[in-house]
């Protein structure tokens, strides 16, 4: 598939929230600026994505209190829902503390980490929205339409979450011991629930192998004869469960990835473009998102440049 780019403002900021009820209002209006409805519920803020595509989902961004307990940080509870109500995904959670949090957020999708964390166990990472379909044929027909009327998905690292920072992207046998707790996806009115390492949604990558088990050497990552890194689309892949193997369905959007390994948080010129690392040091390659540009005073940003 060629990259999804949405055409709508993008925003890029970070802060350190005061409290849960300052994360939830800050989010809300980041989405607002992307274009996001937003209707006042019990406890924040119920969001109307819509994607370049038309598809629509609604995001609760809610104060449920100490979910996980009282030992425990406060916490700020998202969760995508679709717009008639009847399906409900994971209640994610974003811990709310001294650190500093960032935000990079589309018209249809929202990525929030905290600067230089690689896993938090209270909710330090998220990443989730209404992904790119490719609805139309695409590709001079090599890609085939997907009849899709909604979808979404979204991934964390609370409660001892699979991190999207380390394990989104996946090169690796799908039988391993990881959980991929945490990583939901929905098409249609298939929900493909967290929690199995064969279905659960995740980014597949260019390896030259999978995992060479009992093998004293990794394959490496891929990249062209003169060592520049590849750059391709971030598609996603999942089950029609999480125990049925996966399908390619979606790909993320305004996004790259970046064939070699990259430290998260590593902001670069691409084209002329901004992007950051939003994985870290994952060996077969980097998910990267595009950002805001540096200088905001031409206003909301929209991205119609060439595919770099």
């Amino acid at each position: 598939m060629p990259m999804a780019f949405s055409g709508g403002p993008i925003v890029s900021t970070s802060f350190v929230p005061a409290s849960v009820g300052d994360l939830c209002d800050r989010l809300q209006a980041i989405m607002a600026t992307t274009g996001a409805g937003i209707t006042s519920v019990t406890g924040g803020y119920k969001l109307r994505l819509t994607s370049g595509q038309g598809l629509q989902a609604d995001l609760l961004i809610r104060d449920l209190g100490h979910r996980l307990g009282p030992s425990y940080g406060f916490t700020a509870t998202l969760q995508l829902v679709t717009t008639d109500g009847l399906i409900s995904g994971v209640e994610q959670e974003l811990v709310v503390d001294t650190r500093t949090r960032q935000v990079v957020a589309g018209p249809s999708q929202l990525a929030s980490s905290l600067v230089g964390v690689k896993i938090e166990n209270q909710g330090g990472t998220y990443i989730g929205g209404i992904p790119f379909f490719p609805l139309v044929s695409v590709c001079s027909g090599e890609v085939p339409a997907l009849a899709t009327t909604r979808g979404f998905w979204s991934m964390c690292d609370y409660n001892l979450g699979t991190t999207p920072r380390n394990d989104l992207i996946l090169g690796h046998n799908p039988s391993t011991p990881d959980g991929r707790v945490n990583c939901e996806a929905l098409w249609n009115s298939d929900y493909c629930a967290p929690g199995n390492a064969i279905g659960s949604v995740r980014i597949p990558c260019l390896t030259p192998a999978p995992s060479i088990f009992q093998a004293f050497n990794l394959p490496s990552g891929v990249e062209w004869w003169n060592g520049d890194d590849i750059r391709y689309e971030p598609a996603l892949v999942w089950g029609t469960t999480n125990a049925t193997l996966p399908n390619l369905r979606a790909q993320i959007w305004d996004a790259m990835i970046f064939s070699k390994q990259d430290a998260m948080d590593h902001v670069q010129m691409v084209g002329g473009d901004r992007f950051i690392s939003f994985t870290d040091n994952y060996l077969y390659g980097t998910l990267n998102l595009l950002m805001a540009p540096a200088d905001f005073s031409g206003g909301n940003y929209a991205w119609c440049g060439e595919t770099p």
